[in-house]
């Protein structure tokens, strides 16, 4: 098969998965991009077996290409999270080793890479692991570490603990019991108890159980005492359910009722397990019935006692972040207790209050800032076998809908917010909350969205639908010709002072209800067929023909914001606690993400596959569009731009 015929194959295949941004291009460079990124969605999708597909097949079809250095980095990833869930030591042990391999070859075969640091720590992190679980000769590796300037010993025996408690129990159990017996250093004994809270079960309380007897070290003792409660407790058949709410408080006549900066708590008569509206409208008439429908909202369910160590923050509560310690719940069989605290994302003040919910009442914890109010509410729930549920927390979650071929299952656009532009172009946003002055700005972000664009105003096309139904043989057909709208669906942006909308990994419908276009796409809101592919193809020939119920997004939500990170907001389809590069570096991935500020009187968005470097303060960008509100619009394979000084960018590689 010759290089042409190739470029072919993989441009149908990829064509008919329905991928709808930057689709191919008669380029080896772009298949490069397209086949990494795809592989590199199912690792931000926990889904480690397709990602380890994927990605040795792209290693092994592009030897030559650019980000074969990351490729081998989420490889040795994958092929770790994969060996957590293996059930036999030897299955683990083939995994891990594995994974050290493409380390080595990532980290020997690219000196000068941005990913190897993080390769350097993951595979001390793998090694001591394997060397827990017997395979010596992976101790050189952990003694380099540990001579190379500012690693820790300590640091390197927590991360071989730390992964070592993520094995089936069959595995890991006997093995720390062993450590813990011969283990010198009290702190590592200390700081590695509470993963025997992983392993629910008898020999994990037996050893906690023995360790609160026998240890040397009194701290310890009283440590492993506690969890011994902490592991009774979870035996106790109940759960705590909660939900978040940023609304605003529609009457400042009620503001000096619910002073800010103050947690108030109140009580709601029983509503119905997992009836969120009857939550909500009780806590709406708590507030006066004042209250704006939801601009954000989460929802989970806590096990006490389940973990400990950790942490459930909630980024969808407008001005503040919500953190509830598992640590701190105290369950009986008819209550739980604990403590959330309050973070302002801005100030970064912190409030804390206790709370206890039973099953008589409902509990609403309210905070408020201006107009805006962060609610929570807790219901006490007794766990039975039939509603076991694991610990989850939930952000906008996907409504259900069948899989359509050859189309990307991120769910059905919702209608959240429905605008009206100039030209008559109407714009149905998933996007719930707009500030006062955002349509006053000349660069407005629609989010993801679905454009419909007329080819006329609304008063020519009645004037021109009027005049052709004067003759009987012209009226057929004149809907198609001028009532149909052309569609734009995708991550949206409309200058206002242009006129123009621009959207990223993005798809263009006629009104023959064809697509005739993908990827980033900027076109002007009278005159759509005269649309401009920037990135990405126009579609001639065999086009697809959609239907409404196939107007799908063209990308995940972005479930999580990073407010003021690195002074930019950075909106990421990745949640808090999903997986990224801070194995001690200072560099962080976030996957799909827009990046948004203003400087020098523009605003500007970056978005994307997103990295970025703390120390250089540097964005990195690939696969990416940099807009701003003075109608510039850079893009290309990759983009580097300067957090302080966004003027300061670097155009890497321009894609045709």
């Amino acid at each position: 098969m010759n290089k042409i015929e190739r470029i072919i194959i993989v441009g149908l295949i990829l064509a008919s998965t329905g991928v709808a941004a930057f689709a191919v291009l008669p380029s080896d460079a772009q298949q490069d991009m397209d086949r990494f990124f795809k592989a590199k969605e199912f690792v931000f999708n926990s889904e480690w077996s397709e990602a380890r597909t994927g990605l040795e097949s792209y290693l092994k079809d592009f030897p030559d290409g650019r980000l074969r250095d990351e490729a081998f980095y989420w490889l040795a990833q994958s092929l770790d999270r994969l060996a957590r869930k293996e059930k036999s030591r030897e299955s683990v042990i083939h995994l891990k080793k594995e994974a050290v391999d493409n380390l080595r070859k990532l980290i020997e075969t690219y000196p000068k890479s941005l990913w190897r640091d993080d390769a350097l720590a993951l595979r001390v992190a793998i090694s001591s692991t394997l060397v827990l679980l017997g395979e010596d000769s992976y101790k050189p590796l952990v003694d380099e570490a540990i001579r190379a300037k500012g690693t820790n010993e300590r640091d390197i025996k927590l991360q071989a603990f730390n992964l070592l408690a993520e094995l089936d129990s069959a595995t890991a159990l006997p093995i720390l019991r062993r450590a813990w017996t011969s283990e010198p250093d009290a702190e590592v004994r200390f700081r590695s108890l509470g993963w025997l809270m992983r392993f629910p079960g008898p020999e994990a309380s037996e050893i906690l159980a023995k360790i609160a007897r026998t240890d040397k070290d009194e701290r310890i003792r009283s440590r492993a005492a506690s969890l011994v409660e902490l592991d009774r407790q979870r035996q106790i058949p109940v759960r705590l359910r909660y939900y978040v709410y940023g609304s605003r408080l529609l009457d400042e006549t009620l503001f000096s009722k619910f002073p800010e900066k103050k947690i108030l708590t109140f009580s709601l008569s029983r509503s119905r397990e997992g009836d969120a509206q009857s939550l909500l409208n009780k806590a709406a008439g708590i507030l006066g019935g004042k209250l704006s429908k939801p601009i954000g909202s989460a929802k989970g369910t806590l096990r006490p006692a389940m973990t400990v160590n950790s942490a459930i923050t909630v980024n969808n509560a407008l001005d503040y972040e919500l953190w509830i310690s598992p640590e701190a719940l105290r369950t009986s069989t008819d209550r739980i207790s604990g403590e959330v605290r309050f973070t302002h994302k801005t100030s970064g003040e912190k409030h804390t209050a206790s709370f206890l919910v039973d099953g008589k009442e409902d509990k609403l914890l309210a905070m408020r800032s201006g107009r805006n109010v962060s609610l929570l509410i807790f219901q006490f729930v007794e766990r039975t076998a039939s509603s076991e549920e694991p610990m989850a927390l939930e952000f906008f979650p996907e409504e259900p809908g069948e899989e359509l071929a050859g189309v990307s299952n991120y769910g059905r656009l919702k209608a959240n917010s429905t605008i009206m532009l100039d030209e008559g172009v109407k714009v149905q946003t998933e996007r719930t909350y707009y500030g006062l002055n955002d349509f006053e700005k000349n660069l407005i972000d629609l989010e993801n969205a679905k454009a419909e664009i007329p080819l006329l105003s609304p008063g020519e096309k009645e004037s021109r639908v009027n005049e052709a139904l004067k003759i009987p043989s012209k009226a057929r057909g004149i809907q198609a010709s001028f009532g149909e709208p052309w569609v734009l669906i995708g991550d949206l942006f409309y200058l206002r002072d242009r006129k123009k909308l621009i959207g990223f990994r993005s798809k263009l419908i006629n009104p023959s209800r064809e697509v005739v276009a993908e990827g980033l796409i900027e076109l002007e809101a009278g005159a759509p067929a005269g649309f401009k592919v920037l990135n990405g193809r126009a579609v001639e020939k065999n086009r697809v023909v959609t239907t409404a119920p196939e107007e799908r997004r063209t990308r995940p939500i972005y479930p999580s914001i990073w407010p003021g990170h690195l002074g930019w907001d950075v909106y990421t389809t990745l949640g808090r606690n999903s997986t990224d590069s801070k194995t001690g570096t200072d560099k962080h991935d976030f996957g799909l993400a827009r990046a948004i500020r203003s400087y020098g009187g523009r605003d500007w968005v970056l978005i994307g596959q997103i990295i970025t470097l703390r120390g250089e303060r540097k964005f990195i960008a690939r696969q990416a569009a940099l807009i701003l509100s003075d109608g510039t619009i850079v893009h290309g394979d990759e983009i580097h731009v300067s957090a302080d000084n966004p003027e300061n960018y670097t155009l890497v590689k321009k894609t045709p």
